[in-house]
């Protein structure tokens, strides 16, 4: 089986080639001038590198494309309309290539931002409610990419993702920086913390991942991608302070006040990913254990 994937330098993606690499298989990983081949140096003589601009070029079929490419994921950048969009032409290039390749099946990846405000566990069947450019632009690809693909006679999956973890991660999210503040001693203003998200480490999502892609039961639906358990924030920093040794952390929990319609629980039902997967659980890795081997690398 012929699998390529776009993004597949990035936090999530290179969790799925090296996965993919350990199954026997050698996946095609679409890069840019641009793409930092760090996180999938170990494995680089195991892919097909193609560069973005001889994909056209490429003869062997595609049987999955899974599409992980997303352009302005920073803060500043969910909010822009107009940069957000640019997404949508990327997709549409990746479609047609899929129609051409006469591809099986195409994954694309979602975010729980489309549900925009929620009182969690949310299911697929949540009306829709993004908040921001980013939520919006997601739901946007979607819907092209579930028409497109309906069009042209190829399965499809859409994965809403919530919260992932895992080395590699880009230093300025939460996780990673959090740790660098208190490690240096910095002092670091937060909400009070109550908020409890579900963290999935990123090998647990790149094994769901090839579970669906070789189950006929998933083909043709939404899946909420997220954790089965949840932890709050300030129980997870205070971890950190734990495994570090640090008892006087300039920490000031309630320093900021809660953002407007902040969800409270990011957390989203995996009901139905169990249940097409045969799954009891999604049996995943302990996340406070392997947060202490991130923390003592």
């Amino acid at each position: 089986m012929n699998v390529l994937i776009t993004g597949g330098t990035g936090f999530l993606g290179a969790a799925l080639v090296k996965k993919l690499v350990d199954s026997g298989t050698k996946p095609y990983v679409l890069i840019r001038k641009s793409s930092n081949l760090d996180r999938i140096k170990g494995v680089i003589t195991n892919i097909h590198l193609i560069k973005s601009e001889h994909l056209e070029d490429l003869s062997e079929r595609i049987d999955v494309i899974i599409h992980f490419a997303w352009m302005g994921v920073s803060a500043e950048e969910r909010s822009s309309f107009e940069f957000q969009l640019k997404n949508i032409s990327l997709l549409n290039n990746i479609l047609q290539f899929a129609k051409r390749s006469n591809t099986i099946r195409f994954i694309g990846i979602g975010s729980q931002a489309e549900y925009g405000f929620y009182k969690g566990p949310v299911s697929e069947d949540h009306p829709i409610r993004f908040d921001n450019a980013y939520g919006s632009a997601k739901n946007i690809a979607f819907s092209f990419m579930k028409n497109f693909c309906e069009q042209n006679k190829v399965e499809w999956n859409w994965l809403r993702l919530f919260s992932f973890y895992g080395k590699g991660e880009d230093p300025n999210w939460f996780l990673p920086w959090m740790m660098k503040t208190i490690k240096q001693g910095n002092e670091l203003n937060m909400s009070p913390g109550d908020q409890r998200y579900c963290y999935m480490h990123i090998d647990d999502l790149a094994q769901i991942i090839l579970k669906l892609i070789n189950n006929s039961n998933t083909v043709n639906k939404i899946y909420n991608v997220c954790s089965e358990n949840e932890h709050s924030l300030k129980e997870i920093v205070n971890h950190v302070e734990s495994q570090l040794g640090i008892s006087n952390s300039k920490i000031k929990f309630g320093a900021l006040p809660y953002r407007d319609q902040q969800v409270m629980v990011m957390k989203g039902d995996v009901s139905r990913l169990k249940k097409d997967l045969n799954l009891k659980s999604l049996e995943e890795k302990t996340f406070l254990t392997e947060i202490d081997k991130i923390i003592h690398e």
